[in-house]
């Protein structure tokens, strides 16, 4: 008896092949976010002068694809979270803190040096936030989404406060940035972005952002790059055998003069001179002239 194929041994492959399709296709939303998360850790950072101060680490974990009240109930509360809408689109959005980076904000905002790990304000963490607490971290977030946008504005997603009202949509599927605000700080901040919206954006990703935009985001962003200056006080020449021949005590020559001034360099580059000197225990160097001049 011969046996035929049924239609339905081809289920399985159609179903496989749907499953990768659709695999494939949430890896590319997930990377469009994960492309942008230094620069949007950078942006959380610039909106709250405190943590540029202390110079306190933000750091990212990687996206990843979760209902909005899924991820308010994934932190610890008191929770601070603002339902936000795309524009174009009305794709839902989230930005939501957890208790400790309250406490901790609150505390920087309020002029304290709260440090990498300050005391926890546990009657705040135990409780809910009273009026002025909400309104500072209504001002805080305001901040946030500011610098948030000008991240996420070139590739066509734009944020806005979501009208209160029965459709809040904690079925939508967003795709999340964790932030962690201080090293090793169990610290946590979630930004959201609803997946139709990156979709969306995916679309208009090969046309580059306007000249001007661009233009005008480089220099913001590269005013937080930090260099390393070097200070050379001087150099010296020596053979291989008088080099191995060094031993404590010994005294080296340098090519620089006690009056001479020394030489800063910025990847090896020189790009100015000065003087040594002291403040207080430590060395320091008074700037004399600029190489440029």
């Amino acid at each position: 008896m011969t046996t035929g194929r049924s239609m339905n041994d081809e289920a399985p492959q159609r179903n496989l092949l749907g499953n990768t399709a659709r695999g494939a296709s949430e890896k590319r939303l997930l990377g469009s976010l994960d492309q942008h998360a230094t620069e949007l850790a950078g942006a959380f950072k610039r909106s709250i002068p405190f943590l540029m101060r202390q110079r306190v680490e933000v750091t990212t974990s990687p996206a990843r694809v979760a209902q909005a009240k899924a991820l308010v109930d994934s932190l610890d509360g008191p929770v601070y979270s603002v339902s936000l809408v795309t524009d174009p689109g009305g794709s839902r959005a989230l930005l939501a803190f957890d208790g400790r980076t309250i406490a901790f904000m609150l505390e920087g905002a309020l002029g304290g040096a709260p440090g990498d790990d300050p005391p926890e304000d546990e009657a705040l963490l135990a409780g809910e936030l009273t009026g002025p607490q909400s309104a500072m971290m209504a001002r805080i977030s305001d901040a946030v989404l500011r610098e948030v946008d000008e991240v996420l504005r070139p590739i066509g997603i734009r944020l806005k406060p979501m009208a209160s009202g029965p459709g809040s949509q904690h079925a939508a599927e967003l795709v999340c940035i964790e932030l962690a605000i201080g090293a090793g700080a169990e610290r946590r901040a979630l930004l959201a972005v609803g997946r139709q919206a990156l979709e969306n954006a995916g679309v208009h990703a090969a046309s580059p952002p306007r000249d001007a935009e661009v233009e005008a985001r480089v220099p913001r962003v590269l005013e937080q790059v930090e260099l390393e200056l070097s200070i050379e006080l001087g150099r010296a020449r020596r053979t291989i055998a008088e080099i191995e021949a060094l031993r404590v005590g010994h005294v080296l020559k340098l090519d620089t003069t006690l009056v001479a001034p020394v030489i800063v360099r910025v990847d090896g580059v020189e790009v100015l001179r000065g003087k040594p000197t002291v403040v207080g225990a430590e060395l320091a160097l008074s700037i004399l002239e600029s190489s440029a001049s």
